[in-house]
């Protein structure tokens, strides 16, 4: 063999034997760590064999009343222990797989490959049995705390009887006068009992709960968000169990992170009987939330009717039924129980508040008086019982100056309108034609506000039976017939240019109404207008401006200081508006209706 063979085997050589002795070491600790580790399991397993029994058994020794404050934990405590037993058993057939003797050196030094790869996993194992052990015994000293704790708590019959009678006579509530401390956990899974009691509407457990323990039904409940007992009690909608709560002083004006008391959860979910009981109970129904709304609010929005809603007015009290009395917390929409009854087409409910002296003249934040909301459904009967109760049909509000007449006009409410007018001459002693032309901020008057909306049977009705002016203009120069253009109101333009309105006048920029229905492009109204013989050459301001900044779209005609009524509809993007009134022959108008200015004085008699 050459010295080069004999060197390379010689270093082979030592290298393996650097290797045993390294597995001899690792295998002499694997040794010592494994005896370690079963020593470990079969002392847990002995402990955990013992308590199993005990478990089962002390069950069956306790108090009825101490049954059920431990029997959840106990349980949990048992699981535990099932659980850490089947751990163990795993663990010692892990160890057993690798403490069987080799036969072979082999199979030996196998053997200590195997412990040393499992070594790590098994030193895992065991910490992590190890760990959880140690929260069964944490687990078990709670248990033990609390049965130390309450034992104060039940004394014994012979105690009862012993002659002492102030002993004898304590309440439920007075036992738990002066609650033990506990530590943190034991609260949280007392609270955590109790909550879920509730929330199952358990009476019997909730009842014992009060009872046997030392918890407070005015402590909020962290695993409920923060809530309390007798609010989440009151949404579960369960009476019993929040009768209970009331009788172990749970507090009944408690408040929620939204403000919202028992009464008002109750309101909200239209429990009649929930109602009744917590106001028996003296609940406060003039509490408001966080919004300014009290329950009574809630009540009226909600369309609630019947005795519930009637006794939460009765409890309010005739002079508070408009609040919250706080300003600063009053909603600026719907700013009191009337007004959200209002809203919410609560019919009945308006009437009740209005019979208990309901205040019909606050307003909103935009000055509008209930009055003013002619756009809900409930505004027609509304309107009548609001006058019947002295409401102001003069009253106008902050932005526009509007009266209520002219949001009725707006929105073509005729038998709103017909109420508001008697009313108004019959306050102000006024004459119909003062009343029906009344202005507001822009020289707006119902009429125009009636055309705008193209309601026929209220315009002839201003007109006919209230002599409302048909050529009146506002600040714009714009009248009525101007205003059923810009909107295409044919039928109401045809009835307007028979009384007298001119088809051809424009307003203060020269804006006539073939200009202004070329622009919205209300083709049939431009139809309508151009067969009458209005003017399709007629020169409007309006949109010079307009053209300026569209580049190119007059041409060369940028310096001109008006347009007709084809250029304004091209500049507006009505294209086909334009070609259609350029296209209109002279021999296609067989008449000019152009008014005389004798004749637009006429109001339709």
């Amino acid at each position: 063999m050459d010295p080069l063979s004999i060197t390379t085997s010689i270093i082979t050589l030592y290298n393996a034997a650097a290797q045993l002795n390294e597995i001899r070491r690792h295998h002499s600790d694997a040794d010592g760590t494994l005896a370690e580790i079963q020593h470990d399991c079969y002392r847990v397993l002995e402990i955990l064999r013992h308590f199993r029994p005990l478990l089962r058994q002390r069950r069956e020794l306790l108090q009825p009343d101490e049954r059920f404050n431990s029997v959840t934990l106990e349980k949990s405590l048992e699981e535990d222990c099932n659980h850490l037993i089947q751990e163990v058993n795993k663990l010692l057939k892990d160890l057993a797989k690798l403490s069987s003797p080799p036969e072979t050196r082999g199979e030996l030094l196998w053997s200590h490959v195997k412990r040393h790869v499992n070594l790590r996993r098994l030193q895992h194992a065991h910490a992590t049995i190890k760990e959880t052990f140690q929260k069964f015994r944490e687990h078990y000293d709670i248990m033990a705390s609390i049965r130390r704790q309450n034992l104060p708590a039940f004394p014994s019959p012979a105690s009862e009887t012993s002659g002492n009678a102030s002993t004898s006579t304590l309440s439920p509530i007075s036992r738990r006068s002066t609650p033990p401390a506990l530590d943190p956990e034991v609260r949280e899974l007392r609270a955590k009992l109790f909550l879920g009691a509730i929330r199952s509407n358990e009476y019997e457990k909730v009842k014992r709960i009060l009872e046997d323990t030392d918890v407070d039904p005015n402590d909020t409940l962290p695993l409920g968000g923060g809530s309390w007992p007798l609010l989440v009690a009151t949404s579960a909608g369960n009476i019993e169990i929040v009768e209970l709560l009331l009788r172990y002083d749970a507090d009944i004006s408690s408040q929620n992170s939204e403000g919202l008391t028992a009464l008002h959860i109750a309101t909200k979910n239209d429990g009649a009987d929930m109602i009744d009981l917590l106001l028996r109970k003296k609940a406060n129904p003039r509490i408001p939330d966080n919004d300014g709304h009290t329950p009574l609010w809630h009540a009226a929005y909600g369309q609630n009717t019947g005795n519930a809603f009637g006794e939460l007015v009765i409890n309010h009290g005739h002079g508070a039924i408009n609040e919250p009395s706080d300003d600063t917390r009053r909603d600026d929409k719907l700013p009191t129980p009337l007004w959200a009854a209002a809203a919410s087409g609560n019919l009945n409910g308006a009437t009740t508040l209005l019979a208990e002296n309901a205040n019909v003249s606050i307003r909103d934040k935009n000055e509008r008086t209930l009055l003013h909301r002619t756009e809900w459904p409930l505004a027609g009967p509304l309107t009548e019982l609001l006058l019947d109760r002295g409401a102001d049909p003069w009253a106008r509000d902050l932005e526009d100056k509007k009266l209520p007449l002219h949001r009725a006009a707006e929105h073509g409410r005729m038998d709103i309108a017909a109420k508001l007018l008697d009313k108004m001459i019959e306050i102000k002693r006024c004459s119909k034609a003062e009343a029906a032309n009344d202005r507001d901020v822009d020289g707006t008057t119902p009429l125009m506000c009636a055309a705008l909306n193209g309601s026929l049977p209220l315009v002839h009705y201003l007109v006919r039976v209230w002599d409302a002016t048909v050529g009146l203009r506002n600040n714009l120069g714009n009248d009525a017939f101007y205003n059923a253009c810009a909107k295409g109101h044919i039928s109401v333009a045809i009835y307007l240019l028979g009384l007298g309105a001119d088809i051809n006048e424009g307003n203060e920029e020269n804006d006539t109404p073939l200009h202004v229905a070329a622009r919205q492009g209300h083709e049939e109204t431009v139809k309508f207008l151009l067969h009458l013989g209005a003017n399709k050459e007629a020169m409007s301001k309006k949109w010079i401006q307009n053209a300026r900044i569209l580049q190119g779209t007059l041409g060369s005609r940028g310096q001109q200081q008006s347009a007709t009524p084809a250029e304004a509809a091209e500049i507006a993007g009505r294209v086909h508006i334009a070609n259609l009134i350029r296209g209109c022959k002279e021999h296609d108008r067989p008449v000019d209706w152009t008014v005389k200015t004798s004749d637009r004085t006429r109001t339709g008699s």
